[in-house]
């Protein structure tokens, strides 16, 4: 095989790869190079021997070898692979013997129209290779777009993730209830836990004291700043052991552990339209077995506006629980013992693990764009980082969020 994407994406291997007859290709790099992505991401326009164009995004292995075992390529891109050709058909199995009506079943993944590991295709290999391809619809074509990362969403994207997100959620556990040996198979493969570790852990420790003395400019971090310098310690100490953390039996399932705004694409009726009416999840490759409520956290603390947890946290709180139990009833499952106290101990027990983990995330989610040179996960862990106000702005109200409900 050649080296390279282009290698990788000739004729005969997009053929292979789709089942059909091609007529011709175009194909454009999505990621530049030096940018430290997990994938190397390219769209390719086919044109079938029915004249049918498909417009998909082929995901490929990162060519750095340093990217690659910071990702974990080999088994978090089996993960992903594992998710669009196993679990997508388990959740959609369980929806149509459920009799749930098309225009009301839950599609949050994107079509998957062909997958390898290797070059001998796909199986039950435990890890993929650099030969391994991911092809996905092309969302972009179809109309999708991320919201803002600054900015962050509003009440009404939240409210559709708040939906959506509980739907994801009670079909892996449904899946769990009803069909054990399923589950066990085909969901908890996809499962497999992973840590992405960026540095060792004598220069996370550094980045983590050279942080935390960034945040002392922010009042409300001054005043808890011997709290935080605990919770990080724990979080490093966590991030680089071998332990995996286990959730409560009655809201663990398959979470994506990734969910904020660059991993959700957004529909709308049209081009100009700000209210949504559809989104899928992408980026599948830390998927694990967890508490939902890590997804529920982590999105509303990393992707939403201003002033949203606030306000709102209550609201979407409930929003999620009764669509979750709605949902649960829907797939034929009891749903009377997921009690919505039981939920909010569960909220209460997962959102101080989840402090740092949305801290660190924040920076760079609030990076304007004359700042993005200024940040990489690879520079040094003793830099200093310059903090603008939007990240003031939404670290403050985090961190005054968590000490208000005892969170911290």
């Amino acid at each position: 095989m050649a080296s390279g994407w282009k290698g990788k994406l000739q004729k005969a291997d997009l053929e292979r790869l789709l089942g059909q007859e091609i007529v011709s290709y175009e194909a454009t790099n999505l990621t530049a190079a030096g940018d430290n992505y997990g994938s190397v991401m390219v769209a390719v326009d086919v044109t079938l021997q029915s004249g049918k164009v498909l417009n998909i995004v082929a995901k490929m292995f990162p060519e750095s070898e340093v990217v690659q075992q910071h990702f974990q390529s080999h088994l978090s891109m089996r993960k992903e692979v594992d998710v669009y050709l196993l679990v997508s058909s388990e959740f959609e199995k369980i929806q149509e013997e459920q009799s749930v009506p098309l225009s009301e079943r839950l599609h949050i993944f994107c079509h998957c129209p062909g997958a390898r590991l290797t070059l001998q295709g796909y199986d039950d290999r435990p890890l993929a290779d650099e030969d391994s391809i991911l092809l996905l619809e092309n969302l972009k074509v179809q109309g999708y777009r991320v919201a803002d990362r600054v900015l962050g969403q509003d009440l009404i994207h939240a409210e559709l993730v708040m939906t959506d997100l509980a739907k994801f959620h009670a079909t892996g556990l449904a899946i769990k209830l009803r069909k054990p040996d399923v589950f066990r198979s085909k969901i908890m493969k996809a499962c497999d836990a992973i840590k992405i570790r960026w540095l060792t852990k004598d220069k996370d420790e550094i980045r983590t004291r050279t942080y935390l003395e960034s945040l002392r400019e922010i009042p409300i971090c001054e005043q808890n700043i011997n709290i935080l310098r605990d919770r990080m310690k724990q979080y490093v100490d966590y991030s680089h052991s071998d332990e995996f953390r286990t959730p409560t039996e009655s809201f663990a399932t398959m979470v994506h552990y990734d969910l904020w705004t660059n991993n959700l694409m957004f529909r709308y009726k049209s081009e100009t339209d700000e209210k949504p009416v559809h989104f899928k999840m992408v980026d599948f490759q830390v998927v694990r077995y967890g508490s939902a409520a890590t997804d529920v956290i982590f999105y509303l603390f990393t992707s939403t506006q201003t002033g949203m947890v606030t306000h709102n946290l209550d609201h979407l709180l409930k929003l999620y629980h009764d669509t979750f139990v709605h949902w649960l009833n829907i797939l034929g499952c009891d749903s009377n013992v997921f009690k919505y106290s039981d939920f909010l101990d569960e909220v209460n027990s997962v959102a101080p693990t989840e402090l740092v983990h949305i801290l660190f995330w924040l920076l760079p989610i609030t990076l304007h764009k004359d700042q993005m040179k200024e940040y990489s996960m690879y520079s040094p862990p003793d830099q200093k980082r310059t903090l603008n106000q939007d990240f003031i702005r939404r670290t403050s109200e985090i961190v005054t969020v968590f000490s208000q409900r005892d969170w911290l």
